[in-house]
C-alpha cells in the first residue's frame, strides 16, 4: 500500500536450504514476474504465472540484486559461485510464456 517492496524468503530458504543440505547446487530460475512489479496481468497455465515484463526495470534490478545478496549471505559466495542462474524460461514462446519483446527480454537478462 505504501509503494515499498518487501521480500519474503521463507519458502525459498526452505527449498534451497534442503538442496544445499544434500550437497546439490541448484539452478536458480528467475521467473515468473512477481505481481507487485509486473506491467500487466497476463498469466500462463494453471499456475497463473505472470508473464509480463516488469513495470519498472529498477524494481526488477532491485529484486535480482536482493535475491543474489540473500543467497550469498545465507550460503556464502564460494557456494553460490557454483550455482547457475537462468533469467526466464522459454521467452521465445512470445505471447504465451513471455509477453514482452525480444528487446525486453535482453534487458530482463
Amino acid at each position: 500500500p505504501d509503494g515499498s517492496v518487501r521480500y519474503r524468503w521463507t519458502l525459498v530458504d526452505q527449498i534451497y536450504d534442503f538442496l544445499v543440505g544434500i550437497s546439490f547446487d541448484p539452478i536458480v530460475e528467475l521467473n515468473p514476474m512477481p505481481a507487485a512489479i509486473a506491467s500487466g496481468e497476463t498469466t500462463f497455465s494453471d499456475y497463473e504465472m505472470n508473464v509480463t515484463p516488469p513495470s519498472s526495470w529498477r524494481a526488477w534490478e532491485d529484486l535480482c540484486h536482493a535475491a543474489a545478496s540473500h543467497f550469498v549471505e545465507r550460503h556464502g559466495l564460494p557456494r553460490i559461485k557454483n550455482w547457475l542462474f537462468e533469467v526466464w524460461n522459454e521467452p521465445n514462446l512470445n505471447g504465451q510464456f513471455w509477453t514482452g519483446s525480444d528487446e525486453d527480454y535482453y534487458q530482463l537478462y
